[in-house]
């Protein structure tokens, strides 16, 4: 493992070292990390399994960077044969073939998350995951410290500058990460945490890549496992039962969402007042911050996008966006939060392979059930089916045709209806991502209502 006192002396260390950006995606990550290492003037190698069409639009951003080539549609064995650092798109596991080959050859291989992580000039890094929450309370505690402290959002953020933000950070800075455990697996390599850890919850999610939820919750852990004792954890009380297996260094502090009781304005759901809880118990308890002030901050806080987001009131249609949710419990999160409401449902895509009986009870105060084309949608139809046989609608094979049948039936009606987007499944079975899912959602809803 390479060891450097500072960015300066990694710049030297890279000039015109070769180094393979694996994964350009679309959500700005590879794009910061090609940025970054095109101005340190390393040779700079992109790879992507994607197409120069499917990438045109991160491919744009490179076109000033003269110190960089591509090889799209494909990998290659050689290029990671001959590279001396291989970035690694998070979602890649390490035991990867061509990451394989590139470590046999000497290189080093790390997350753009990991190179952050020893290089930042700064220890005030408050890292925040979760398999759900972790957005949106990484986005409150940022929104409350940026009117305060010098302070940035980075990690699973689209568009995130994580690694450009070296250029500019100063020892004293603040940085919130939200963090997925893809992003955090690489920690347990360098043996890295933040000093200030947020662990929102812990649910289902990813088996169709961990073979456990013990491996799962292991690359999470790195947010907190090599904490020390003047270090701090806040997590939610329910993933209590699996901190109680590790050793933990640091000072953790439990929350729930009893911990805060008041009623946000715009958040919707009992799981966002737990959000809010875990940022008062950052904010108050160990940043000392004032309660009263904090309180009205949170209480006032309204949702990111894509999050249980009210897009737009057409009549008596209220249409509200949950675009990201993207497994079953998180759609049992938002149908709970609209349960005392008249709400029209749609959902589907495709499937994690996660459990979801549990989910089918809770649809029962849906007018109405329209779904989504997936793989998730084909397993779970035949048994919405047999218990809804009067609420399930599953004719409409787009978004656009869903709306507008939506449109035509109740558009104008004497009751309001909310119509809530949150799918529960994965968006690629019709859209690039569930943040494309969402956009798409708002610019028909546009078009349509």
């Amino acid at each position: 493992m390479y060891q450097f006192k500072d960015l300066d002396e990694f710049s030297t260390f890279i000039k015109g070292r070769r180094v393979v950006v694996m994964g350009l995606g679309l959500q700005g990550g590879g794009v910061d990390s090609a940025q970054f290492f095109a101005r340190l003037q390393a040779k700079v190698l992109v790879t992507d399994l994607k197409t120069e069409e499917q990438l045109a639009d991160s491919l744009k951003q490179l076109k000033p960077y003269d110190n960089i080539s591509y090889v799209l549609g494909r990998h290659r064995l050689q290029d990671f044969i001959k590279a001396d650092l291989v970035i690694k798109n998070p979602v890649v596991p390490w035991d990867n073939k061509y990451l394989k080959a590139a470590k046999s050859n000497n290189a080093w291989v790390l997350s753009s998350v990991d190179l952050f992580f020893l290089l930042a000039k700064t220890k005030n890094i408050i890292g925040v995951t979760g398999t759900r929450g972790k957005s949106t309370v990484s986005s409150m505690i940022y929104s409350f410290l940026k009117n305060k402290l010098p302070s940035y959002l980075l990690g699973n953020v689209p568009n995130s500058q994580t690694l450009q933000t070296l250029f500019k950070l100063k020892p004293g800075d603040w940085v919130v990460m939200e963090l997925s455990s893809w992003m955090l697996s690489g920690l347990h390599n360098i043996k890295k945490s933040p000093k200030y850890a947020v662990f929102t919850s812990f649910y289902p999610d990813h088996l169709n890549y961990y073979a456990t939820m013990q491996d799962y919750f292991y690359d999470k852990s790195a947010v907190f496992s090599y904490q020390s004792s003047s270090d701090y954890l806040i997590a939610n009380r329910q993933i209590q039962p699996y901190l109680s297996k590790y050793k933990l260094n640091s000072n953790v502090l439990l929350y729930s969402g009893q911990d805060f009781p008041y009623k946000p304005a715009y958040l919707l759901g009992k799981h966002n007042q737990t959000n809010s809880a875990g940022v008062f118990r950052l904010l108050v308890d160990v940043f000392k911050y004032q309660a009263d002030e904090v309180v009205k901050f949170l209480v006032n806080f309204k949702p990111i996008a894509f999050r249980l987001e009210v897009v737009k009131k057409v009549g008596n249609l209220t249409f509200v966006n949950d675009s990201t949710s993207t497994t079953p419990t998180a759609l049992l999160k938002a149908v709970s939060a609209f349960s005392e409401k008249n709400f029209i449902l749609i959902m589907g895509g495709n499937s994690k392979g996660l459990p979801y009986d549990n989910l089918i009870k809770h649809l029962a105060k849906a007018k109405k059930i329209y779904l989504l084309p997936g793989s998730f949608t084909e397993e779970i139809l035949p048994k919405l089916r047999l218990k809804y046989p009067d609420k399930v609608s599953a004719n409409c094979t787009t978004l656009e045709s869903l709306l507008t049948n939506i449109k035509q039936n109740y558009l104008g009606k004497e009751k309001d209806y909310y119509v809530l987007f949150s799918p529960g499944a994965t968006s690629f079975a019709q859209f690039n991502n569930e943040f494309d899912r969402g956009r798409v959602f708002n610019q028909l809803i546009t078009k349509i209502f």
